[in-house]
């Protein structure tokens, strides 16, 4: 009798792992503030580029640490011409991030390469501003612009 109890007990603990392992991969799993350090640390990358065949494009890379970001914005267009030459370029930002309940604000500015501050240039000079609705659905991290319709999906890298 004592070997069927320990069989039903293996079979009821192995059921419970799974439950909960189903159960952390729930959508919409928000992040809280007080988990900011420990979900959000580390370097995340955007998953999917914009859908291909559009004229401009741009792809979404981050790091956090403590609560400051730095973000790389790579964008490019198949259509030339206009005041910049390159069809396709960088824009480095670095800042803050203040993580509230179910957004995350980043406040910086824009800089060169090397994050030294960005004084003149062809693209975006001055401050840096956006506000996200920010969620994780399992391994993903998911940013959904506030001001801007733009949904960014990322995993991450290290």
């Amino acid at each position: 009798m004592q070997f069927l109890s320990f069989g039903f007990m293996r079979i009821m603990v192995v059921y419970i792992i799974i439950l909960l392992a189903i159960a952390g991969c729930g959508k919409n799993e928000c992040i809280s503030r007080s988990a900011a350090q420990s979900e959000l640390a580390g370097r995340w990358q955007q998953e999917d580029a914009n859908e291909p065949g559009w004229y401009e494009r741009t792809t979404f890379d981050i790091g956090f640490a403590a609560d400051s970001f730095k973000r790389v914005l790579t964008e490019w267009s198949d259509v030339g011409g206009g005041p910049c030459p390159n069809s396709r370029h960088n824009e480095f930002i670095t800042g803050t991030f203040r993580l509230q309940d179910q957004t995350i604000r980043l406040s910086g500015i824009y800089t060169e390469a090397d994050y030294s501050p960005k004084i003149s240039g062809c693209y975006n000079t001055g401050t840096y501003e956006k506000e996200f609705s920010i969620y994780k659905e399992c391994e993903l991290l998911m940013l959904d612009g506030i001001y801007g319709h733009e949904v960014i999906s990322m995993v991450k890298t290290n």
